[in-house]
Formats: C-alpha cells, structure tokens, sequence
C-alpha cells in the first residue's frame, strides 16, 4: 500500500510527520514546530524531535494486524 496524498495542517515537516504518523489532529499532536536539539540550529538538525517513546502509530497498528512496516522520505 503506497500512501500518495496527505493533507496537512502545519506549514513545517515535523509536526506534519506526527500528523501522519499518529492520526492526530495537530491540536492534539505532541509535535507542533521544528526544534532545536542537542544545542544545533534547526537549520542544522531539520526538526528531528522524535515521538515520545510508547506512542502508538499507524506502524504499530498495522504489525499488530499482520503487516510489515516503514517509513521513507518525509
């Protein structure tokens, strides 16, 4: 299954990424911007803040129902 279209409701790529990943609205999405990590500029790290471990995924839902999962590109 190839996902083409995503509607997203940030203009930048990390909270767009929890969006997809999580299901969730951006309001209740845990990312909300791209941040600076580790003391590196965001123009430097491109907004990897990562999910909070144990948050549930689409990935997690679909290898729950038999699927492998991946996750490429933005």
């Amino acid at each position: 299954m190839k996902f083409t279209d995503h509607y997203t409701g940030t203009p930048v790529c990390a909270p767009a990424r929890a969006m997809l990943m999580t299901g969730k609205h951006g309001g209740h999405a845990y990312i909300r911007g791209n941040y600076e990590l580790g003391g590196f500029p965001d123009r430097e790290e491109r907004g990897q803040m990562p999910l909070k471990d144990g948050t549930f995924t689409l990935g997690h839902l679909m290898q729950h129902a038999g699927y492998k999962t991946a996750l490429v590109g933005k």
